[in-house]
């Protein structure tokens, strides 16, 4: 099963638009086709935001959202060191709670820092849309459907 960390704005647009692509992943991950992670920087971010532009999609932030989410510990300055190379400063934490907790994805939809990344790794870790990542994970299930032993229907 892939893990995909979320990024802040992943989080924000499923609190705020739950029929949307982002809240899609949420329900992938109910189907048990995905787990979900992410950080307290990230939920902070998201958190933040919400309370500044949409107050009320904080309650389902909290009551919906989260509990299908696996919360890991914030990356440690050395990662921050080796990965600011990549991207925008204030995106290392992000890039770095990903590839900490070892994720098989970024999922993010902040084109303008990652867009150039989409569809490529950066140390093991998928930088993905979230377009690219429901597609991805339906395809992968699609995969096994396929393949399952008739029998077992």
């Amino acid at each position: 099963m892939k893990r995909l960390f979320l990024d802040a704005n992943i989080l924000f647009s499923a609190a705020l638009t739950p029929g949307g692509r982002s809240s899609q992943l949420f329900e992938l991950s109910r189907a048990g086709l995905c787990g979900l992670v992410t950080s307290r920087y990230a939920l902070g971010e998201a958190t933040h935001n919400l309370s500044l532009k949409a107050e009320q999609a904080l309650v389902i932030l909290e009551h919906q959202l989260l509990p299908e989410v696996q919360m890991v510990p914030d990356p440690t300055p050395e990662r921050f060191a080796q990965l600011e190379r990549w991207v925008n400063l204030k995106d290392v934490p992000i890039l770095a709670g990903a590839v900490d907790c070892e994720a098989d994805g970024l999922v993010t939809g902040d084109k303008r820092h990652f867009g150039s990344f989409y569809g490529s790794e950066i140390e093991g870790v998928q930088i993905l849309s979230p377009q690219m990542a429901v597609a991805m994970l339906i395809a992968e299930a699609e995969v096994l459907l396929n393949n399952r032993d008739p029998d077992e229907t």
